[in-house]
């Protein structure tokens, strides 16, 4: 929703047998966007969490969009990288006006 947080959650996974730390860098973002941690180190074969924060800006549209790519690479072997493309989408909000009268006329309580 336009004005609110979104939290992505991130897998980063160590594939290779020996201990690595991971540098994290986000690209060129339009939100404003924060990752939970610059660099992780995993032993070999070892899983970790990392969120990516967004922060909806309450001007946003709805229907609008923000991506942002988030780059991991190994302090170990710089050739090896991978990136990930988040996308976050501000949904709409619908307010439906509502009036309510009673089917007679006249309100009744029992």
């Amino acid at each position: 929703m336009v004005g609110t947080v979104v939290t992505h959650t991130l897998i980063l996974t160590n594939t290779g047998n020996v201990t690595d730390t991971i540098d994290l860098t986000i690209g060129i973002d339009v939100w404003p966007t924060q990752i939970s941690q610059g660099s992780v180190t995993l032993t070999g074969y070892a899983s970790t969490a990392v969120t990516l924060v967004v922060d909806i800006p309450a001007n946003a549209l709805g229907g609008e969009m923000d991506s942002v790519t988030v780059t991991a690479v190994s302090q170990g072997d710089a050739a090896q990288t991978a990136d990930l493309t988040l996308t976050t989408r501000a949904d709409y909000r619908v307010f439906v006006p509502m009036v309510v009268r009673p089917q007679s006329g006249q309100l009744e309580i029992p």
